[in-house]
Protein backbone atom coordinates (compact mmCIF):
# COMPACT_ATOMS: atom_id res chain seq x y z
CA UNK A 1 0.00 0.00 0.00
CA UNK A 2 3.03 2.40 0.96
CA UNK A 3 4.44 1.76 -2.67
CA UNK A 4 1.32 2.24 -4.52
CA UNK A 5 0.63 5.40 -2.68
CA UNK A 6 4.21 6.82 -3.00
CA UNK A 7 3.84 5.77 -7.10
CA UNK A 8 0.95 8.01 -7.12
CA UNK A 9 2.26 10.43 -5.84
CA UNK A 10 5.28 10.86 -7.48
CA UNK A 11 3.19 10.46 -11.21
CA UNK A 12 0.89 13.54 -9.81
CA UNK A 13 4.00 15.40 -9.13
CA UNK A 14 5.85 14.69 -12.29
CA UNK A 15 2.33 15.47 -14.73
CA UNK A 16 2.00 18.74 -12.38
CA UNK A 17 5.42 19.53 -12.87
CA UNK A 18 6.58 18.73 -16.40
CA UNK A 19 3.10 18.81 -18.52
CA UNK A 20 3.00 22.91 -18.47
CA UNK A 21 7.16 22.84 -19.20
CA UNK A 22 6.27 20.87 -22.26
CA UNK A 23 3.30 22.61 -23.97
CA UNK A 24 5.47 25.66 -23.14
CA UNK A 25 8.69 24.65 -24.93
CA UNK A 26 6.54 23.08 -27.49
CA UNK A 27 5.03 26.42 -28.62
CA UNK A 28 7.96 28.48 -27.89
CA UNK A 29 10.66 26.41 -29.98
CA UNK A 30 7.84 25.99 -32.82
CA UNK A 31 6.28 28.98 -33.51
CA UNK A 32 5.34 28.38 -36.69
CA UNK A 33 4.05 24.98 -38.29
CA UNK A 34 7.56 23.77 -40.13
CA UNK A 35 9.41 23.51 -36.77
CA UNK A 36 12.67 23.94 -37.91
CA UNK A 37 16.05 22.50 -35.93
CA UNK A 38 17.25 25.92 -36.95
CA UNK A 39 14.23 27.59 -35.15
CA UNK A 40 15.09 25.70 -32.35
CA UNK A 41 18.38 26.22 -32.04
CA UNK A 42 17.73 30.22 -32.87
CA UNK A 43 15.28 29.91 -29.48
CA UNK A 44 17.62 28.30 -27.44
CA UNK A 45 20.13 30.91 -28.09
CA UNK A 46 22.56 28.49 -30.11
CA UNK A 47 22.33 30.74 -33.64
CA UNK A 48 25.28 30.36 -35.92
CA UNK A 49 25.95 33.69 -35.76
CA UNK A 50 27.17 34.06 -32.20
CA UNK A 51 30.30 33.13 -31.20
CA UNK A 52 31.93 30.12 -29.43
CA UNK A 53 31.90 31.10 -26.21
CA UNK A 54 28.61 32.70 -26.59
CA UNK A 55 27.77 29.25 -27.82
CA UNK A 56 29.14 27.43 -25.11
CA UNK A 57 27.55 29.59 -22.28
CA UNK A 58 24.49 29.02 -24.00
CA UNK A 59 24.52 25.17 -23.37
CA UNK A 60 26.09 25.60 -19.95
CA UNK A 61 23.36 27.65 -19.18
CA UNK A 62 20.46 25.22 -20.18
CA UNK A 63 22.33 22.44 -18.08
CA UNK A 64 22.49 24.12 -15.09
CA UNK A 65 18.99 25.21 -15.61
CA UNK A 66 17.56 22.14 -16.04
CA UNK A 67 19.53 20.42 -12.88
CA UNK A 68 18.23 23.07 -11.05
CA UNK A 69 14.77 22.72 -12.17
CA UNK A 70 15.70 18.77 -11.05
CA UNK A 71 16.78 20.20 -7.77
CA UNK A 72 13.67 21.97 -6.74
CA UNK A 73 11.64 19.52 -7.49
CA UNK A 74 13.91 17.60 -5.61
CA UNK A 75 13.22 19.52 -2.38
CA UNK A 76 9.65 19.62 -3.01
CA UNK A 77 9.45 15.79 -2.84
CA UNK A 78 11.48 15.54 0.24
CA UNK A 79 9.52 18.42 2.19
CA UNK A 80 6.15 16.34 0.73
CA UNK A 81 7.60 13.04 1.75
CA UNK A 82 8.29 14.86 5.20
CA UNK A 83 4.99 15.80 5.90
CA UNK A 84 3.52 12.45 5.22
CA UNK A 85 5.94 9.84 6.73
CA UNK A 86 4.19 8.47 9.91
CA UNK A 87 7.80 7.05 11.41
CA UNK A 88 11.05 8.20 12.24
CA UNK A 89 12.72 6.33 9.22
CA UNK A 90 10.68 8.37 6.74
CA UNK A 91 11.50 11.72 8.25
CA UNK A 92 15.08 10.48 8.35
CA UNK A 93 15.01 9.64 4.51
CA UNK A 94 13.39 12.85 3.91
CA UNK A 95 15.85 14.68 5.85
CA UNK A 96 18.61 13.34 3.78
CA UNK A 97 16.69 13.96 0.12
CA UNK A 98 16.38 17.36 1.30
CA UNK A 99 19.82 18.27 2.71
CA UNK A 100 21.38 16.57 -0.49
CA UNK A 101 19.14 18.66 -3.06
CA UNK A 102 19.65 21.93 -1.42
CA UNK A 103 23.52 21.14 -0.90
CA UNK A 104 23.21 20.50 -4.80
CA UNK A 105 21.17 23.47 -5.34
CA UNK A 106 23.96 25.91 -3.83
CA UNK A 107 26.62 23.93 -6.34
CA UNK A 108 24.62 24.85 -9.69
CA UNK A 109 24.01 28.50 -8.41
CA UNK A 110 28.14 28.87 -7.81
CA UNK A 111 28.56 26.78 -10.43
CA UNK A 112 26.38 29.38 -12.96
CA UNK A 113 28.19 32.15 -11.14
CA UNK A 114 32.21 30.71 -11.62
CA UNK A 115 31.09 29.53 -15.57
CA UNK A 116 29.10 33.38 -15.94
CA UNK A 117 32.52 35.11 -14.89
CA UNK A 118 34.86 33.21 -16.50
CA UNK A 119 33.24 33.47 -19.85
CA UNK A 120 32.55 37.33 -19.60
CA UNK A 121 36.00 37.09 -18.40
CA UNK A 122 37.33 35.42 -21.68
CA UNK A 123 35.04 37.54 -23.65
CA UNK A 124 36.69 40.90 -22.80
CA UNK A 125 40.17 39.48 -23.39
CA UNK A 126 39.70 38.55 -26.54
CA UNK A 127 37.84 42.25 -27.34
CA UNK A 128 34.18 40.45 -27.72
CA UNK A 129 31.85 42.87 -26.35
CA UNK A 130 28.56 41.08 -27.52
CA UNK A 131 26.08 40.78 -24.68
CA UNK A 132 25.98 37.08 -22.59
CA UNK A 133 23.24 35.25 -22.72
CA UNK A 134 21.37 35.77 -19.18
Amino acid sequence: MRSMKSFVLSLVMGLAVFMPLAGASAVTLFPDASGTGEDMATTMGLSADKSLAEIIASIINIVLSVLGVVLVVLIIYAGIKWMTSSDEKGVGDAKKILINAIVGLVIIVAAWAITSFVVSSIMTSVGDTGGLPS
